[in-house]
């Protein structure tokens, strides 16, 4: 039903909004910092993908989570692929660069 799929759309795009509004711009580049030197911290892999995807750089930070969960396996891989998901939701699911990260995730389950 498209008007499911716009409330998760819409509920999702809130929930990233939500999780940025406390970052300042230094909070922002330590994040960076910790994902760049810590490539399998969950939090910091997350964090820099929603600022991506907020930020207009929907590939890298799809692309950021499709990379953790290749890595990793079990419960934080679980938490990655959900908000890999609710990242679909935010940018729309028919939209190219989420056909490609569905693929490339396709690629590093199976």
């Amino acid at each position: 039903m498209p008007a499911d799929a716009e409330a998760k759309a819409g509920l999702a795009q809130v929930e990233l909004m939500g999780r940025l509004q406390p970052l300042s711009a230094a909070d922002t580049e330590a994040l960076r910092q910790k994902a760049a030197t810590e490539p399998d911290n969950l939090a910091a892999q997350l964090g820099v993908a929603d600022v991506d995807v907020a930020g207009g750089h929907v590939e890298d930070g799809l692309g950021r989570i499709v990379a953790f969960i290749g890595r990793n396996f079990g419960p934080e891989r679980e938490t990655a692929r959900v908000r890999l998901l609710e990242l679909f939701d935010v940018v729309g699911t028919g939209d190219d660069r989420v056909a490609k990260a569905r693929q490339n995730l396709a690629r590093v389950l199976f």
